[in-house]
Formats: C-alpha cells, structure tokens, sequence
C-alpha cells in the first residue's frame, strides 16, 4: 500500500521529480532489472523493428508477422458483438476500452500468442533496455461524437513511466477521418515540454492544439493512419500524442492495444492500473523472456508459484 502511495504522489510531477523518483526505484529492484537485462540479451537482434530514439515510434506494413492476421479477425468479432451505447466510458464518450477482459485471456490466445512472440519483444527490449512487462492487452473502439475534442483526444503524455512502448494493431482501416492517433517524435516533444514546462499534474496534463501549433508545424505532427494489420509501436511517454477524433459520420475505429512497461514504471505496484494481470498465465518451463514478460515480480520472487 505505501508503494502505491507513493508512485500516485510521485507520478505526476515534473520531469525532474519524475526522473529522479525512478532513478531510486530502479536501485531497489535492482535484482528484477538485472535479470530482464540479462534475459534481453537471450533475444534476437531486432534489426528489422529497430525504434529509433528520437523518433520514439515505429509503423509497419509487416502481414507476415505470426497471429496478426488472427488478432484482427478476433478483435473485429469481439468488437461486432458489442453495444457501443451501452458499453461506452462514461468519461470518454468516444472510446470503448473495455471491449477485451484480459484477465479471462489463456496462452492459447492469438493476443496472447501476438504479444509474446520473439519479434516483437526483442524490439521492444531493445529499446527500454531490458524484457518489460507486458501490463495488459485491451481492445478499443473509437466513435463519432458531436463534442469539442477532450480527454485523450488532446495533446498529452502518458503518465506511466519515463518512457514505455504501447503497440497498437489496427483491426480495421484507420484514415484521417478515422481518428488515427497522432503523433510528436520524441526529440520534438522534449523541446515542447521545455518550452511549456509541461507536468503531468492535472491541471497541465493536457495541451491545447493552439500551443502545440505555436511550436511545431503540421509535418512534424504525424497522424498515423493504415489498413487494417498495420502495426504501431509508439513511446507515448516520451511522444505527445493525441487519438480517437472520429469525424466520419457512424465511422468507427477498433485496435487491439498492448502496453509493455519497466517494473519500475509508476503503473506499478498500484493494483488499479493493472499490477500482474497477466501473472495467472505463468506456467512452470515456459521460457524466461516469457515469464518475465507476464509477471513484474517474476525475478525478484523465484519462489512464486509458476516462476520456477
């Protein structure tokens, strides 16, 4: 309870704080992180979905990735049985993100499958160093609303950790009217959060597209738009970015979201934001990568039952 505390008091602050807050978080699991280092070096090279730093995201055009063809069809079934009326957030009255339980998900799921394949978690590793965890699998559905742009379809930057990787599989076709997530490169985002000392406290956590505008021009804003399989790896901590402002009349878009996150990310250990919802699909002789990629504590308790 008091680590939750603490990463809530912490976790939307300045950078400075943030930064330093994780600077000596990461020293106490240092056991966790020293073996997802040494874990990361057991995967291959990701030269062929190498995310570059500045840049912060990565779209691929890859049909030959291993049940992305299935993680689409399933994700479109699910999202077709849907009542989005009745189904959709209160607070964000365009998007249904509740549209897959990922605690009911077995190894046998193509979202499963997808999330864990060598690929993609070699890139992923890469990039923050280490074999994250993978945090949860969701479902979302984007809708048309007759409203001024709100919530995450304003500029922001997550809040969940100094950097992480969100993957983003698009289960049907995302064009500009479409409400595609629109992105910041990372080297340009820094440059903006200095020029507006951004925080993530609440009452600055958002930013207009009149600032944004002020500072970068539309080039730099890169809306990410492709047909349905397209694949997205985005840093949504380090990339402002914004989604989901559907403007076709009865359009909607549907992705399947993967969030991969260090151990030592904010969204740990708070139990509300997904602490281990994942760890119920730890099986003994599983490979470490994957143990590790389904459990935040895999390493730092070799005794949990499924972590052997």
């Amino acid at each position: 309870m008091l680590a939750e505390f603490t990463n809530q008091k912490f976790r939307r602050r300045s950078r400075s704080v943030r930064g330093a807050y994780l600077w000596i978080r990461r020293r106490i699991l240092y056991r966790e992180i020293r073996a997802r280092k040494l874990a990361r070096s057991s995967l291959p090279p990701a030269d062929s979905l190498r995310l570059d730093r500045d840049l912060g995201f990565l779209v691929l055009d890859r049909p030959d990735l291993p049940h992305l063809t299935e993680v689409v069809r399933e994700a479109q079934r699910l999202s077709a049985a849907r009542d989005l009326e009745t189904n959709i957030a209160r607070k964000k009255s365009f998007l249904d993100s509740q549209v897959l339980d990922c605690s009911r998900l077995t190894l046998d799921s193509p979202f499963i499958r997808f999330g864990l394949q060598q690929e993609i978690v070699a890139a992923v590793a890469e990039y923050l160093g280490e074999v994250p965890v993978l945090s949860s699998v969701l479902v979302w559905n984007s809708r048309e609303v007759d409203a001024p742009p709100s919530a995450s379809q304003l500029y922001h930057s997550d809040w969940a950790d100094t950097r992480q990787v969100k993957l983003f599989v698009f289960c049907s076709d995302v064009t500009p009217e479409l409400g595609p997530l629109t992105v910041i490169a990372a080297k340009d985002s820094a440059r903006i959060m200095d020029c507006i000392d951004y925080s993530w406290k609440k009452a600055r956590y958002r930013v207009s597209d009149s600032e944004i505008d002020a500072l970068v021009g539309p080039d730099e804003q890169h809306a990410l738009t492709g047909r349905a399989g397209t694949v997205a790896l985005v840093d949504t901590c380090r990339c402002f970015h914004f989604g989901s402002r559907v403007t076709a009349r009865q359009g909607k878009r549907c992705l399947a979201v993967y969030q991969y996150l260090r151990p030592s990310a904010f969204a740990f250990p708070d139990s509300s934001n997904g602490f281990g919802r994942l760890s119920h699909l730890v099986e003994p002789g599983m490979p470490a990568y994957e143990r590790l990629l389904l459990d935040p504590v895999a390493a730092a308790t070799p005794d949990r039952p499924g972590s052997g």
